[in-house]
């Protein structure tokens, strides 16, 4: 698989924990109103200033998801980063 034009092709996209950090459990009626996502680039395009293996931020609603082989991919375009971590 290659990335094209301007898009990042993304695998392990990061959830969030459904308790906090001192172990107590969150109800699942509790709004995510968190709206981004990190992931780890898969491939990149030529010439592209990411690289494959950098960990990136995104708004969580422009990626396209797919699936091949079994596994979850994201694209996103790179102008759509928002940060790398």
């Amino acid at each position: 698989m290659k990335a094209q034009n301007s898009y990042l092709l993304l695998v392990g996209v990061e959830k969030k924990e459904d308790k906090t950090s001192g172990g107590i459990i969150l109800p699942s009626i509790i709004e995510d109103k968190d709206t981004t996502a990190s992931a780890e680039i898969h491939e990149a395009p030529e010439g592209s200033v990411y690289k494959k293996g950098q960990v990136i931020l995104f708004s969580k609603y422009l990626p396209v998801q797919f699936t091949l082989e079994n596994k979850i991919y994201m694209a996103v375009k790179e102008q759509d980063v928002i940060a790398v971590l």
